[in-house]
């Protein structure tokens, strides 16, 4: 078996450029989750989640303590707990009706004691 150093130069700079995409793509991951660097995508991401908690803060009816907004690439994600679909429904529409939003994926559910 041939070790990395007697390797083909061309298969090393595979393997090297293989492992910088690769570490670029899990640091932008990274990013998405807020925790280091973040480009304009991301940015923009950020401040479309931001958007979207102001909004169902606004809103005394919708538990947005139960309710987490994840956005990447332009799509909200919606997780959590809600009392009825009504309310679903709203944070929903508050989702989509922020600018920017490519797109919505409401993973909500409803308490066991509200079904």
């Amino acid at each position: 078996m041939r070790s990395d150093l007697h390797a083909a130069p061309t298969t090393r700079a595979l393997r090297v450029f293989l492992a910088v995409l690769f570490g670029c793509l899990l640091a932008g991951c990274v990013a998405g989750n807020g925790k280091s660097g973040c480009d304009a995508g991301c940015q923009q991401d950020r401040e479309i989640t931001s958007a979207i908690e102001s909004a169902i803060r606004e809103r005394a009816a919708l538990p947005d303590w139960e309710v987490q907004v994840q956005t990447e690439h332009g799509i909200v994600y919606l997780h959590g707990l809600v009392d009825t679909i009504v309310q679903k429904d709203a944070i929903e529409a508050i989702a989509r009706a922020t600018p920017g939003v490519l797109g919505v994926e409401n993973a909500l559910n409803l308490r066991a004691s509200s079904r």
